[in-house]
């Protein structure tokens, strides 16, 4: 089997907006992030913990 071109357990950078917030079960904020995939555009929820933020702002999404 051919090694990979991404080792496993690589670090990658995904690159979306936020364009929705809620409260999870257990009380702590999770962030609906909208993100483009070959020319599609995708959302999936993540923990603050789980996001690089680089900036804030209002926005209107991808």
């Amino acid at each position: 089997m051919d090694k990979p071109p991404v080792a496993l357990g690589a670090t990658v950078v995904l690159e979306g907006v936020v364009v929705g917030v809620t409260k999870f079960q257990d009380r702590r904020d999770t962030y609906l992030v909208q993100f483009k995939r070959k020319g599609r555009s995708f959302e999936d929820w993540f923990f603050l913990e789980d996001l690089d933020v680089f900036t804030e702002q209002d926005g209107t999404g991808i």
